[in-house]
């Protein structure tokens, strides 16, 4: 793959003997803005019509932008969700199936190809560890390391990361090169201990927001009663996503400050989501539930280009951004070379996309000994492997110890009612499309595993257990 992308970036970027293409309907982007935020489930981010004020900077952003309104990721884990935006590769393709797994030397990142390409490739990141121990950065010139650390956990705030991000940007003003930056924060994720001024944001302020909160709970299945934990839990989490989500617009003003927002594209997403108490279950990395996979997806692109574009009848996945990124970048004749089970996002600019993906995949495969769910309650979970296929309307879970799981999600949004034994015809076809996917894709291969002192600290951090 490494010589497919060394022979197909010549022809992309010297050029060759055939017609040019009609230029782009974008304005011309130079540089990208990626962000990563961990642990953030798209249906607690007021850009996805969450009552509390979460997101405020990105409803903006998203209303000078792009939206996905049902975006996906194709794992509840950290490892492997990174490693199918840089690669473009289902988890099952490039084998970082758990955290603790190291990427294939032999494939290559979406970093290592903008590097090769020109491109001025930075990682600024809360939690180094999980990245480096699974080679994910790789084709970074520079990557910085937490120095400002939020006690006891051992990872670096947003405030801090936005600020090196800056810093970054500031370092290199006049530099003519393009860039890729990538930012990644931490702070949606467990432990939760968010800054005061950010839950005094996201409180309700009147009777009346606090029933709107409520009420999106209980749509949710979260339990809410005002004294329980899991109501502390939300509020602490949403209020970590309110703090995220003030660093972001610092950041943003930054750009705006230097100039830089005339030629750069900001992508921001998120890994995967978090149970908080749906499914019983506070966590996440172990089920393939919606609350889990659902994430929030924007692209602004210079000039405001297509402000306010919202895509709600197709699905964008992980795997979507790399052939994306590379097509907007004007290297999509390597995007189509690649062997990349992931679509450019494209088409879906316009108001008549041609677009005929069915269904999204998402797999997990852990060992976990004990359930850590709702108190004692939570469910315990056997060693084994969870695998679903989803359209926008039904889904369907194969599950290696214990009965299969079947969804109607037009009607069962958050996956409350298992209609397994009820299988319909559509059932059926979902179950032979997701047996077929996975005997095709499904080498059998094992990733090579971290050394044991990273592993030490993956633990520390609660990534592997």
């Amino acid at each position: 793959m490494r010589r497919l992308c060394a022979v197909v970036m010549l022809a992309a970027t010297v050029g060759c003997t055939a017609a040019a293409p009609p230029p782009p309907p974008w304005p011309a982007v130079r540089n990208v803005i990626f962000v990563t935020i961990d642990t953030l489930r798209a249906d607690h981010t007021s850009v996805g019509g969450y009552p509390a004020p979460t997101t405020p900077f990105l409803e903006r952003l998203a209303a000078r932008g792009v939206t996905f309104d049902r975006a996906y990721s194709h794992s509840a884990t950290t490892a492997p969700s990174h490693a199918s935006m840089f690669t473009g590769l289902l988890p099952i393709q490039h084998r970082v199936q758990t955290n603790g797994l190291r990427l294939a030397d032999e494939l290559a990142t979406l970093p290592e190809v903008l590097s090769e390409a020109g491109w001025d490739t930075a990682g600024v990141v809360a939690v180094p560890m999980i990245f480096r121990s699974s080679a994910l950065t790789r084709g970074f010139s520079e990557f910085t390391s937490r120095t400002v650390v939020r006690r006891p956990e051992t990872y670096r705030p947003a405030d801090a990361t936005a600020a090196a991000a800056a810093d970054w940007l500031r370092a290199r003003d006049g530099d003519t090169d393009p860039f890729f930056l990538w930012m990644h924060v931490y702070d949606p994720h467990n432990p939760l201990r968010p800054p005061d001024e950010a839950i005094e944001a996201v409180s309700p302020t009147n009777e009346r927001s606090e029933r709107q909160r409520r009420r999106a709970l209980r749509e949710q299945n979260i339990q809410r009663r005002p004294t329980s934990r899991t109501n502390r839990q939300v509020l602490q989490y949403d209020a970590e996503i309110r703090f995220v989500d003030d660093q972001l617009e610092r950041l943003h003003a930054v750009t705006e400050e230097l100039g830089l927002n005339d030629d750069t594209l900001w992508v921001v997403t998120a890994d995967h989501g978090q149970g908080l108490g749906t499914h019983r279950w506070y966590g996440h990395h172990v089920q393939l539930y919606n609350e889990q996979l659902h994430v929030p997806m924007i692209l602004r692109f210079p000039g405001d280009w297509n402000a306010g574009h919202r895509v709600s009848e197709h699905a964008a996945t992980h795997v979507d951004l790399a052939p994306t990124l590379l097509e907007i970048l004007g290297l999509g004749p390597l995007a189509q070379a690649l062997p990349l089970p992931g679509r450019s996002l494209v088409p879906l600019f316009g108001t008549t996309p041609e677009w005929d993906r069915t269904a999204v995949f998402a797999e997990r495969r852990i060992a976990i000994e004990d359930g850590r769910g709702l108190g004692n309650a939570g469910p315990k979970l056997e060693e084994g492997t969870r695998q679903a296929l989803q359209t926008l309307t039904r889904k369907y879970m194969l599950v290696s110890h214990g009965p299969d799981e079947y969804y109607h999600l037009d009607a069962d949004p958050y996956e409350q009612i298992n209609l397994i034994d009820e299988a319909d015809i559509e059932a059926r076809l979902l179950r032979d499309q997701l047996m077929a996917l996975v005997a095709a894709l499904d080498t059998g291969g094992t990733a090579a595993t971290v050394s044991e002192a990273d592993l030490e600290e993956l633990r520390a951090l609660g990534y592997v257990q």
